[in-house]
């Protein structure tokens, strides 16, 4: 799987652009919780790598879609928000 911003068809362009950001989303989702602030897991880097590698990759994907479509900005505010 692998995101094109110069896709032309405009509709396949947002749908994939949500697919990819549900996507990053779900890695958040998914390594957060090995994230600890108490240092109690012995190395949480892993994770944090993928939850921060996750998050840069939403925000281009944000960036990509406002940068097309202004327009469409409600799209960004709902993936920003759901990372925490």
């Amino acid at each position: 799987m692998q995101w094109d911003p110069k896709r032309t068809d405009d509709l396949f362009f947002v749908q994939s652009e949500h697919l990819h950001s549900q996507y990053h989303e779900l890695r958040i989702t998914i390594h957060r919780q090995f994230i600890s602030t108490l240092h109690l897991a012995p190395t949480p880097f892993p994770s944090l790598t993928i939850c921060t590698n996750a998050a840069h990759a939403v925000v281009q994907l944000s960036n990509a879609i406002h940068e097309r479509m202004p327009e469409r900005t409600g799209v960004i505010h709902t993936n920003v928000s759901m990372i925490g």
